[in-house]
């Protein structure tokens, strides 16, 4: 997928802009906080029709203007997308297919798919479980519908089952008989967060397996084959049939000491059982504490976390060899190559690992690239190694001028 022109108006600190992009690479250079940032997070946006740090869009318009609009024009092989989105404060956003309005704003997750390294990856690593959960769910969801549904209507049921949890803390007027009656509804919310739960599951798992050896191969090109890196997907659903000595494990694991078909009927009443044996704690607590909204991925560098052993570059290399790798399965994944969005992509590496990356995003199986950086010496050095068509803009409190 290509973005042919981009329209902002009142995004951030964009007051407006019409750019015209290149087919392949196209750099931004300004001082930090002139609007490269938000630039590449408007076109996150249109995929997404959310921002990449999740603030409400109400924090998203210009300061002091009532509204906001994106709109942008995509091109690939011979289909033409025109995406919208208007946003007006105090009232629900507008997101447009061409000029057709979306019923739910997830019908439009991967029809444009972007991948963005930004310094606040670094989340990723040091931040808790749910910046993990969120990166690989929204990987996830952007090829596999069947997956954001599940995820969707676990939520929902997660919701409500909170929401009956904190209702007994704070117990509203109930109707004769209360512990029947609540004990048929956790079961309803149960059932439903066991249904959806173990798909997510079942997924989360093959995803890793398939994942690992594609970020493992990006992460040894870039450091030279000096770590050796790895995944461990951590949940309170990897038990059963197989017997773990802890709840999680790490691959590679063997088809033969993973029966598949006695691994998920495990996992369903494991999880069952997991959510009846805390139904009284949670109601003390308020909260579920059991299910898949509990997993976590760890991130590891020589057999250890590396958010205790990894140093700045070593973090960095991590993480854009995830976000490489992200791409690649994408492509694997799906028929639209995605779009590439790299913010502040030579802070805290060495020259020899930025080279290596400009070396691989600038093979062919790469689309659109957008980079953004504070040095135009780093940005002519990646365009004198690129064979390929590319632009150049000058970013200045929220303008935009194409330079030579």
């Amino acid at each position: 997928m290509i973005i042919e022109k981009l329209s902002i108006l009142n995004f951030k600190n964009i007051e407006e802009a019409e750019l015209t992009f290149s087919f392949k690479i196209n750099c931004l250079l300004g001082d930090n906080g002139m609007g490269k940032t938000n630039l590449l997070d408007a076109l996150y946006y249109l995929s997404f029709t959310k921002n990449y740090t999740n603030l409400p869009d109400s924090q998203l318009i210009r300061h002091d203007c009532d509204f906001a609009v994106l709109q942008g024009f995509y091109t690939e092989t011979d289909t033409t997308e025109e995406i919208y989105c208007g946003m007006k404060r105090g009232h629900k956003k507008s997101f447009k297919r061409n000029k057709k309005a979306y019923s739910l704003f997830s019908e439009h997750i991967g029809l444009i798919p972007v991948v963005m390294v930004s310094p606040i990856d670094s989340d990723l690593i040091q931040g808790g479980s749910d910046e993990r959960r969120k990166f690989v769910d929204m990987l996830i969801s952007q090829y596999d519908k069947d997956y954001l549904r599940a995820l969707m209507h676990y939520n929902k049921a997660l919701m409500q089952r909170n929401a009956l949890l904190k209702a007994q803390v704070h117990p509203y007027p109930t109707p004769p008989n209360p512990q029947e009656d609540l004990g048929e509804v956790f079961d309803i919310w149960e059932e439903q967060m066991v249904e959806t739960g173990t798909i997510i599951h079942e997924k989360r798992k093959a995803f890793i397996e398939g994942f690992l050896p594609v970020f493992a191969e990006y992460y040894s090109a870039i450091s030279g084959d000096n770590e050796q890196v790895g995944l461990e997907y951590e949940s309170q659903l990897a038990v059963g049939s197989y017997q773990l000595p802890v709840t999680s494990y790490q691959l590679p694991v063997s088809s033969e000491q993973l029966p598949i078909t006695n691994y998920q009927l495990s996992v369903v009443d494991t999880f069952a059982q997991l959510l009846q044996g805390r139904r009284q704690r949670d109601l003390l607590l308020g909260y579920s504490t059991a299910g898949i909204h509990k997993d976590d991925f760890n991130f590891l560098l020589d057999s250890h976390l590396i958010r205790k052993i990894g140093s700045q570059g070593q973090n960095k290399t991590y993480l854009i060899a995830l976000k490489l790798a992200q791409f690649s399965f994408l492509v694997q994944h799906g028929s639209v190559v995605p779009i590439m969005l790299l913010d502040d992509l030579f802070d805290k590496l060495d020259a020899k690992r930025v080279a290596k990356i400009v070396e691989l995003v600038a093979q062919p199986q790469f689309g659109q690239i957008f980079i953004s950086d504070t040095n135009r010496k780093h940005l002519d050095e990646i365009l004198e190694q690129m064979e390929y068509d590319y632009k150049l803009f000058q970013v200045t409190n929220g303008q935009f001028s194409e330079m030579p």
